[in-house]
C-alpha cells in the first residue's frame, strides 16, 4: 500500500496505479493548529528547513517599478510615450 501527499499526490497517485499498487490517501486524525506547530517544530528540530533571503521592501519596491516599466514598454500604446519618459518615480 503506497501513501500519497503534498502537491504531486496527483501523478504519483497515477504512477503506482499504472503500475498495480494499492493506494491510499493518509490524512491527520485532528488537524489543528497546535498539530501544525508541533510537525512544523519537529522539521526545524531535523533540519528540513534552511534559512532564505528576503528581499528588503525598497528591493521588492524597486522590481515592481522595473516590471511595470517593462509591462509598459511592450504595450501598444508603448509608442505614444517618448523614449525619456519616466513613468514611475
Amino acid at each position: 500500500m503506497s501513501a500519497i501527499t503534498a502537491a504531486l499526490g496527483f501523478y504519483a497517485m497515477q504512477g503506482i496505479k499504472h503500475a498495480g499498487d494499492l493506494v491510499a490517501k493518509t490524512s491527520l486524525i485532528n488537524k489543528t493548529d497546535r498539530n501544525d506547530a508541533r510537525g512544523i517544530a519537529q522539521m526545524m528540530r531535523v533540519g528540513l528547513f534552511k534559512a532564505v533571503h528576503v528581499k528588503t521592501p525598497a528591493s521588492q519596491h524597486r522590481r515592481l517599478l522595473l516590471t511595470s516599466r517593462k509591462l509598459l514598454q511592450r504595450s501598444p500604446e508603448a509608442s505614444l510615450l517618448p523614449a525619456h519618459f519616466v513613468a514611475f518615480s
